[in-house]
């Protein structure tokens, strides 16, 4: 499969540098939930308002990955 994009620079610098970055970005976001979440979720014993502020992160970061893979 082979994909070309097309950027109007410099009116599209911002989207440019976005797309070269979406590796970075998406490797740097599955870590936070990876590393950073879910150990605390899994082996500590964070109060329960922390355990649904971490929960709904969670969710809403899988929902945007899940959102690019497809």
């Amino acid at each position: 499969m082979k994909m070309t994009m097309e950027f109007d620079l410099p009116a599209e610098e911002y989207d440019f540098h976005n797309a070269l970055r979406a590796n970075r970005m998406h490797s740097a976001i599955d870590e936070v939930l990876e590393r950073k979440i879910r150990p605390v979720l899994k082996h500590g014993e964070p109060s329960e308002e922390t355990r649904n502020i971490l929960e709904e992160i969670r969710t809403e970061l899988r929902e945007s990955l899940t959102v690019v893979e497809s």
